[in-house]
């Protein structure tokens, strides 16, 4: 039976581990068909055999570093083969964490160039598509840190309020046919994220998850959901807002 997504076709990126990897799971499992990135063409390829063998819908695979400047053409043009994109999920980025005093330009390079600029090269090329067929759906991945102020994110929160106002301000110009929308999680239990705490020497991750009046950390299956809703024609009157999936974190 199709589910919510069928006929869809979706651009999600960052797709080799944790929520972007779930988020290209469950819209598959909707009915998606599928263009997904990441930097590994090796692992990129595996989980694609493995979404097309399990929910039997079609995967493109874009092999490409956030840094690589001819990224957003390549997706727009995967995305066109299948039919045009409808869905896209900026997923992709960094978690760098350090002290102000000890945050460097590269270190800004990094985080903007991944975080932001990145995200903001692929919605120029893949939205005006969007409007020309008058559909379409955007979904950015924020952070509870662009609204919680944590000593060692100075940089992240910075990338991911960019964000936010970015998300906000297209809404505005794309309205109304593409609707742009931002999911907002809090601490995640995904390898990378466990990986990122262990090596953060700044304290800051522990300081964020110690905020969480739920107790606990969330599960990338749990900040899916509210992708799929944001991505779906459930949320055809929703636009502009950023949704937060993150245990009371942050409470609007």
């Amino acid at each position: 039976m199709t589910g919510i997504l069928g006929g869809e076709v979706a651009v999600i990126t960052g797709c080799s581990r944790g929520l972007g990897l779930v988020v290209a799971r469950r819209m598959a499992q909707e009915g998606a068909a599928l263009v997904i990135t990441a930097r590994d063409p090796a692992r990129l390829e595996e989980i694609a055999a493995g979404i097309r063998s399990d929910f039997a819908v079609e995967v493109r695979c874009v092999a490409a570093s956030f840094d690589d400047a001819g990224m957003a053409a390549r997706l727009r043009e995967a995305a066109d083969a299948l039919g045009g994109a409808t869905i896209l999920v900026n997923n992709a980025g960094i978690f760098p964490a350090a002290l102000l005093a000890d945050a460097d330009d590269a270190m800004l390079r990094d985080v903007m160039t991944c975080n932001f600029d990145a995200l903001f090269r692929i919605c120029r090329e893949i939205a005006p598509g969007m409007a020309h067929r008058g559909k379409g759906s955007i979904v950015n991945i924020s952070s509870i840190a662009a609204r919680t102020p944590t000593p060692g994110l100075s940089l992240y929160a910075a990338s991911k309020g960019a964000v936010e106002a970015f998300s906000r301000a297209i809404a505005a110009e794309l309205a109304p046919a593409v609707r742009v929308n931002c999911v907002s999680p809090g601490p995640l239990l995904t390898e990378t994220a466990i990986a990122m705490t262990e090596s953060d020497t700044t304290g800051a991750v522990d300081e964020v998850s110690r905020g969480i009046p739920m107790q606990r950390r969330g599960t990338p299956e749990e900040v899916t959901e509210a992708v799929l809703f944001l991505a779906s024609s459930r949320a055809s009157w929703t636009t502009g807002e950023v949704i937060q999936v993150n245990g009371g974190g942050v409470m609007a």
